[in-house]
């Protein structure tokens, strides 16, 4: 199943988060994404190419204010139903 990995899953503001999405190589995934809600929000999806595409992306959040956030990825297959997805909880502690 695809996982998300967060450098830190609790910080100070203005935080600096990378996440690391992996995802199983499997000839029926076809797109990736990658949410951050909260405060601050971003979504962010790329195109899968089977088996041929990187098991590793990366994202990194810049400047988070302070707040509870729920990083989410999500794995879509060929069917396009969205087959997996994790979340992770992050806190970003004010100043």
């Amino acid at each position: 199943a695809i996982t998300v990995r967060l450098s830190a899953r609790y910080a100070h503001e203005p935080a600096e988060i990378r996440a690391e999405v992996r995802i199983p190589r499997h000839r029926d995934n076809r797109a990736a994404c990658l949410a951050l809600d909260g405060p601050y929000s971003a979504d962010h999806c790329w195109d899968l190419a089977g088996v041929e595409a990187p098991p590793l992306f990366a994202r990194t959040w810049r400047d988070l204010p302070a707040g509870e956030y729920l990083s989410r990825a999500r794995l879509q297959r060929a069917d396009a139903r969205v087959q997996y997805s994790h979340i992770v909880n992050l806190t970003v502690i004010g100043g």
